[in-house]
């Protein structure tokens, strides 16, 4: 009826904020954000594929397939990325994304996988161009040997640490993220799950050539000729101005 309303809850008003703005800002935030661990850095790009594969390039050698979008499981969005390295230890499986170039800062990748099965290796690069030259930042997880391992300038993987086999299982996502320096143009950390690792005194790959100047972001996959099982990727997070 008009002019007819029930009263507000409570019937009183509000005396006093229990909380100042900005933990109000920094809990919207996290509720509303698919980002749970080490939420560091401006986000440059967020890919949780409700809108398909349109945003990224999926690309396999070999026996591996290409990316495929599945509905379950998911972490956010709707949609994962199923990827399945098959056939030789070197063909491979990933995902790319590609961003203009970012502030001279640390920048992060980071990404939430699930698994069913024992995996191969997952990989994460940054590959950071400039005109005439670009370095190429490598982690990956070896679950075959257990371990976390960086690629350095000598073409070879140097391990961090131990890393043990995580929980297998399709509904639980896991998390991995590499965060370099531009400036410094080294690693800065590596972060799997609860697994920090700092003081990574191997040295990124630097090479010639490059016309322009970009980021490009890549989630990679190979089953090192053994773990010919699928892993899903949800959650690519791409950010800048990292501590």
């Amino acid at each position: 009826m008009p002019g007819k309303d029930y009263p507000d809850w409570g019937g009183y008003p509000v005396s006093q904020a229990v909380y100042p703005l900005k933990d109000l800002g920094e809990a919207v935030v996290r509720l509303g954000s698919p980002v749970i661990w080490d939420r560091g850095g401006a986000v440059a790009l967020i890919e949780d594929f409700e809108q398909g594969l349109g945003r990224v390039v999926v690309q396999h050698t070999g026996s591996a397939v290409n990316g495929v979008l599945v509905g379950e499981p998911f972490r956010s969005g709707g949609f994962s990325c199923q990827m399945d390295a098959k056939g030789t230890a070197a063909d491979y499986s990933q995902v790319i994304m590609e961003v203009p170039p970012l502030p001279t800062s640390k920048l992060g990748l980071s990404v939430m996988f699930s698994i069913d099965v024992l995996i191969g290796y997952l990989e994460l690069h940054l590959d950071v161009y400039q005109v005439g030259a670009w370095r190429s930042y490598k982690v990956r997880y070896d679950a075959l040997n257990a371990r976390v391992q960086v690629y350095d300038n000598s073409d070879g993987w140097v391990t961090l640490g131990s890393f043990g086999v995580p929980n297998v299982n399709a509904k639980l996502f896991h998390h991995f993220k590499l965060v370099i320096d531009t400036a410094t143009e080294l690693y800065h950390r590596v972060l799997l799950n609860d697994q920090l690792y700092t003081q990574i005194a191997s040295v990124p790959k630097k090479n010639t050539g490059g016309t322009y100047s970009t980021v490009k972001a890549t989630i990679r996959m190979t089953s090192g000729g053994a773990m010919q099982n699928p892993i899903y990727v949800d959650n690519l997070i791409l950010t800048y101005l990292e501590s």
